[in-house]
C-alpha cells in the first residue's frame, strides 16, 4: 500500500542528517542526534527483552528524551501509550494500581520516582538517555490492550468521557500521506508547534510529519494560551506553518502583529472545533486550511483548500470516504483507527467498516458543514428534540458574539442565554427570530456576564457545565418572549 513503511522513513529522514532540527523548550537537537538517542533506547529495550507485546507508556513532554523514545519505539515496533506532558506521580500510580493496567512499563523524564516503590517506572537520565538497567525493574506482560497498534492515546473527551484509541502504522501513514502529498512540505520550512503531542492532532499532523521532513520546528507548547508571548518568541523569524485550534486562531488574529504573522504563513491547519464567524473574513486572506477529524480517524477526515474559509466549514474528504445518514457523518478508510474503547472493552475495526462520528453535518454546494453534535440537542419533556445548534449559530451571527447558549432549565421553556454586553435587539426581533427557527415553546432571553460561560481549550462552549453553572446564577436581566 505504501512505498515505504514508517521504520524505513524514519531511518532515511534521521540517520546522519542535519534536518529536521528541533528547537525544544530546554534544548536544540538535530535529526542525527535524535537517531543516536533512539538507538540507545532501542538497545535498552532489547536488554529488557521488550517486544511488540510490551506496551510502554510515556508522558509526551516534548523533550529530547520523548523524541528518542518515540522514534525508538516506532522503529522497533514496540507499541506506545502517550500520556499528558504534565502527568503526575499520582497519575502513574492510578494507572498501575487501578486493576485495569494498560501498559507494561512507564517512562518519565519529569518525575524522580523511587524504583522500589514503583518498580514499573523508568526514570530518564538528565541527558535524555536510558538509565542503567535495574534489577528491581519489573514490567507487566499481560496488559488488557491487544497487539497490533503502534500508538495508543486517549481521545480528548470533548463530547463525553475520554476513550483509548489504538492507531496502526497504516492508519498513521494514511493520514500523513493524504494531508501532506509530495511537494506540500518544502525543505527547510520553519514550523511553530503549540499543540499537545499526546493528542492525535498534534502527534499525527505535526510531530510525525516534522520527523519525516527536512524542517525546522520551534516548540512553544507552554506559550499556547498567550498570543503575545508566542509573537514575542517568533519575532521576525519567518514561521512558515502553524497548526492551531480555533480559540488560538481567534486570539492571534485579534492582534495587529498577529494578523501580519498569520498572513505570512505558507500553510497550517485550524481544527478541533467548529470555525467561528469572527475569524472567517480574515482567514480567507491566508493560506491556512480548515481541518476536520477525530482521534478514531487518526485524526484526519476532511480538509479545506487554502483560502477556503467559512463558518462551520469542514472541507472535503481526504484519504477516506464519507456519507451522511439521518444527518450524521460517517467515514471509512485506511485512516480508521484499528482499535477503540467502548464500555471499558477494546473493539477492533476494519478499514471498510463505516464509523459513526456523532457529528451532524450538511452537504451544501459541494462542501460539508458542521451542524452540531448528535448528543448536543435538547430533549423536551414532551419527548421532542430541539435542534439547538442552528439556533445558536444564527444568534451568534445576529449578536456578533460567541457567548450564546440555548438550553432549557425545566424541559418546557427555552432559555436563550447570552452575554450582557451584546447590543440588545428589539424584543419583537427576538420573537420573529424564534418563530423563524420554528421554536414553538415558551421562550425567554437571559443575560449573564461573560465569566459565567465556560469554554474548553479549543474554544468550544462546555454545554452541560455552562448550563449547570447558569442554573445556579441569577441572570442580570430576563425578558419573556
Amino acid at each position: 500500500m505504501f512505498q515505504k513503511g514508517l521504520r524505513a522513513r524514519l531511518y532515511d529522514s534521521l540517520r546522519e542528517q542535519p534536518e529536521p532540527f528541533f528547537f525544544l523548550e530546554n534544548t536544540n537537537i538535530p535529526a542525527a542526534s535524535i537517531w543516536t538517542g533512539s538507538r540507545l533506547w532501542n538497545s535498552y529495550f532489547k536488554s529488557l527483552n521488550f517486544n511488540d507485546q510490551t506496551i510502554i507508556a510515556i508522558n509526551a513532554t516534548g523533550s529530547s528524551a520523548f523524541l528518542f523514545i518515540l522514534t525508538a519505539a516506532l522503529h522497533s515496533g514496540i507499541p506506545m501509550l502517550l500520556l499528558p506532558a504534565n502527568a503526575s506521580q499520582q497519575d502513574f500510580e492510578a494507572e498501575l494500581h487501578s486493576g485495569n493496567v494498560v501498559a507494561g512499563i512507564y517512562i518519565s523524564d519529569t518525575l524522580l520516582i523511587d524504583e522500589h516503590f514503583l518498580p514499573s517506572i523508568i526514570t530518564v537520565r538528565a541527558d535524555g538517555h536510558p538509565p542503567e538497567p535495574s534489577k528491581s525493574l519489573r514490567f507487566n506482560s499481560s496488559t488488557r490492550l491487544p497487539a497490533g497498534a503502534a500508538i495508543w492515546l486517549r481521545s480528548s473527551g470533548t463530547s463525553g468521557s475520554s476513550k483509548l484509541i489504538g492507531l496502526s502504522e497504516s492508519n498513521i501513514l494514511s493520514v500523513i500521506d493524504s494531508h501532506f502529498p509530495e511537494g506540500e512540505i518544502q525543505a527547510s520550512e520553519s514550523w511553530l508547534s503549540i499543540l499537545p503531542w499526546h493528542h492525535c492532532f498534534g502527534l499525527v499532523l505535526e510531530l510525525l510529519p516534522a520527523l519525516l521532513h527536512k524542517v525546522y520546528l520551534l516548540r512553544a507548547f507552554q506559550l499556547a494560551k498567550d498570543p503575545l508571548e508566542i509573537l514575542k518568541l517568533v519575532g521576525d523569524s519567518g514561521i512558515d506553518r502553524l497548526n492551531m485550534v480555533p480559540l488560538t486562531a481567534v486570539k492571534i488574529s485579534e492582534l495587529e502583529r498577529g494578523r501580519r504573522f498569520l498572513k505570512n504563513l505558507k500553510g497550517g491547519i485550524v481544527g478541533g472545533a467548529a470555525i467561528p464567524d469572527s475569524i472567517v473574513e480574515f482567514f480567507q486572506k491566508t493560506l491556512v486550511r480548515i481541518g476536520y477529524g477525530q482521534t478514531q480517524a487518526s485524526p484526519g477526515i476532511m480538509l479545506s483548500k487554502k483560502g477556503e474559509f467559512s463558518s462551520c466549514l469542514m472541507g472535503l474528504p481526504v484519504g477516506c470516504e464519507v456519507k451522511i445518514k439521518d444527518g450524521e457523518l460517517f467515514f471509512k478508510g485506511n485512516n480508521s483507527a484499528l482499535f477503540e474503547e467502548h464500555d471499558g472493552k477494546i473493539v477492533r475495526f476494519c478499514t471498510d467498516q463505516w464509523r459513526a462520528t456523532d457529528d451532524l453535518c450538511e452537504l451544501k454546494n459541494g462542501q460539508y458543514y458542521f451542524r452540531g453534535r448528535k448528543d448536543g440537542n435538547l430533549k423536551m419533556l414532551n419527548g421532542r428534540m430541539l435542534q439547538v445548534f442552528s439556533i445558536e449559530h444564527s444568534l451568534k451571527q445576529k449578536l456578533k458574539s460567541e457567548y450564546v447558549l440555548v438550553t432549557s432549565f425545566d424541559g418546557t421553556r427555552i432559555s436563550i442565554c447570552c452575554e450582557d454586553t451584546v447590543s440588545l435587539l428589539q424584543q419583537s426581533d427576538f420573537k420573529e427570530f424564534i418563530q423563524k427557527e420554528r421554536v414553538f415553546y415558551p421562550a425567554e432571553l437571559r443575560f449573564y456576564s461573560r465569566s459565567e460561560f465556560l469554554f474548553n481549550a479549543k474554544g468550544e462552549l462546555k454545554r452541560s457545565l455552562t448550563t449547570q453553572n447558569l442554573a445556579l446564577k441569577n441572570a442580570k436581566r430576563v425578558i419573556q418572549l
